[in-house]
């Protein structure tokens, strides 16, 4: 949640903070990959770049090894 709200700030966003959020959780959605997380087994890993995926349920990054296996970081 820190992350997010300087996200927020360095974009210079000045609306409603709920706003930022909708948008910013429409994004995320979007970048789900089709790789469970290995952590905590509840959700689906967010694709930050082409190898790095997190999970916003347990916090844990990942390392993408090939098309279906990931490491942590």
């Amino acid at each position: 949640m820190k992350d997010i709200h300087i996200d927020m700030l360095n974009a210079g966003w000045e609306g409603d903070p709920n706003e930022y959020l909708k948008i910013r959780t429409k994004e995320l959605e979007d970048a789900k990959s089709d790789i469970l997380c290995p952590n905590c087994l509840v959700d689906m890993l967010i694709q930050e770049s082409q190898e790095d995926l997190s999970c916003i349920h347990c916090g844990f990054d990942f390392y993408r090894i090939n098309h279906n296996t990931v490491r942590y970081k």
